[in-house]
């Protein structure tokens, strides 16, 4: 009895996901969006639709310069984008000193934690929070793509290891080291 209401539900929740899609364009409006909808698997069973839409999702981050413009429930951007073959853009959004984030903190503030909100105007800067763990989803994907340690999500308990770094091949990466400790 339990079985088919609980499909049922999945179905529902399924329609009413796609219900904002866009699939002409192949994208759900913005990079969180389409990033999301790939990591939940949405197109899981639709490899072609899944396929143009990572394409959808590093296109709109090319086009935008490689702003990474995520906030809350962005934590899937880097990581999709590397599973999809796009570990360049990833990159290159992650170290993009231009625009307000990670990197410009760094190279213009001398910032060594993730800050609430990045803002040009350093006096407005200061007074927001400047160590603020819920934007450190880059740490995480560094650790799962780039040095490529990550659990095996079909294996329940973390009984299985996935061994499989993401090498970006046009942008620079000097060096990326993570390990992990079992027993």
């Amino acid at each position: 009895m339990l079985r088919p209401a609980l499909k049922f539900f999945k179905q529902k929740i399924r329609e009413a996901i796609l219900s904002f899609y866009d699939p002409a364009a192949h994208t759900f409006g913005n990079g969180t969006h389409d990033s999301l909808a790939l990591a939940t698997g949405v197109f899981e069973n639709d490899p072609q639709e899944k396929r143009l839409l990572a394409a959808s999702l590093a296109k709109y981050y090319v086009d935008n310069g490689h702003e990474f413009d995520g906030g809350f429930m962005s934590y899937n951007i880097y990581p999709e984008l590397s599973r999809a073959g796009y570990v360049d853009d990833a990159l290159k959004m992650l170290v993009n000193d231009s625009y307000p984030g990670p990197a410009r903190s760094i190279k213009k503030h001398d910032a060594t934690t993730y800050w609430e909100m990045y803002i040009k105007e350093p006096i407005t800067q200061r007074q927001r929070g400047l160590d603020f763990y819920a934007f450190a989803h880059p740490t995480g994907w560094m650790v799962t793509d780039l040095a490529g340690i990550r659990f095996d999500s079909k294996i329940p308990g973390g009984q299985r290891l996935i061994l499989e770094p993401q090498v970006p091949m046009r942008e620079k990466l000097d060096w990326v080291e993570g390990e992990m400790k079992t027993q």
